[in-house]
């Protein structure tokens, strides 16, 4: 047994100021982590969220304060045939009317990846009505779905081939014309214009603008119509454009929706040397808010 004697006493060991420092910064860093980390991903995720929601909301306008009644996201694998059809109404496939070189068929209409695509191509195609077409393109029009007034938008990146004409419009259930509303026109030799018209009267009086702006074949936009009782409003990226404040004049027939990729025509002139095969319409999305 050792006595008291025997035992070496040791002097107990100075702390160093940095000995505190280095204790007192982890204690910090464990403390301080788990709040970094829960920081770091909220930042995290609501940088996805607003790429996410700079890919697919809607950039201004109208919809926001509205209902949406209808609306394709073009998620699916194939066109919607529950919404849509690849022609028109009428039956036709064509629109002779305005000297047009295509004939619609339902495959020059794909979806896929989100997007729903018009394509135009140059084709000899022997169609039902007995004539020989040398250009088929993709139509859409919506088979059990019209409206009267209400805010329509569309998310699309368009052609710029020449000799295409790019349109979202709308026409009256009853077969009838005019009337006819056309959220966008734009023809493929002039990607930087964007038309805006409404169409009335028996005489086929005409109302609506045109405004210039970007190239609308490098990048995606929005083109919308706001048809109310006493005014047509047309918007591009959310900004007003065009309006028609003739109440008198304005239609109250139901009308249902049409997206088209035309082929040549009186307006677009034909397609030239330069026009590649096949063209695409892309679209994002549809909407209909009342």
């Amino acid at each position: 047994m050792l006595n008291d004697s025997d035992i070496k006493r040791k002097k107990p060991r100075k702390k160093s100021p940095g000995y505190f420092v280095v204790i007192a910064f982890v204690v910090l860093i464990v403390v301080a982590a788990p709040g970094i980390a829960i920081s770091i991903r909220a930042q995290q995720q609501q940088q996805a969220a607003n790429n996410i929601q700079s890919a697919t909301a809607s950039p201004g306008g109208l919809a926001v304060n509205k209902k949406l009644i209808f609306d394709d996201e073009f998620n699916g694998t194939s066109l919607d045939t529950s919404k849509w059809k690849p022609c028109y109404h009428s039956g036709d496939c064509t629109n002779s009317g305005n000297n047009e070189l295509e004939w619609y068929l339902p495959e020059n209409v794909t979806e896929s990846n989100g997007l729903l695509q018009l394509h135009a191509k140059k084709q000899i195609y022997n169609a039902p009505d007995g004539k020989t077409y040398h250009y088929t393109s993709g139509m859409i029009a919506s088979t059990n779905f019209s409206f009267t007034y209400g805010y329509v938008e569309m998310r699309a990146r368009l052609t710029a081939c020449k000799g295409m004409w790019s349109a979202f419009w709308m026409l009256p259930t009853d077969g009838g014309w005019p009337p006819e509303i056309d959220a966008q026109e734009v023809l493929g030799k002039d990607p930087t214009t964007a038309h805006m018209f409404y169409h009335y009267g028996a005489n086929n009086t005409v109302y609506g603008g045109a405004w210039s702006g970007p190239d609308f074949s490098a990048g995606w936009h929005t083109f919308a119509v706001d048809w109310e009782q006493n005014a047509i409003t047309w918007y591009v990226d959310g900004v007003k454009r065009e309006q028609d404040t003739n109440a008198s004049t304005i239609t109250n027939k139901p009308m249902y929706l049409l997206a088209n990729l035309a082929v040549g025509g009186n307006w677009a002139g034909p397609p030239d040397a330069t026009t590649v095969s096949p063209c695409a319409f892309s679209i994002d999305y549809i909407r209909v808010y009342d």
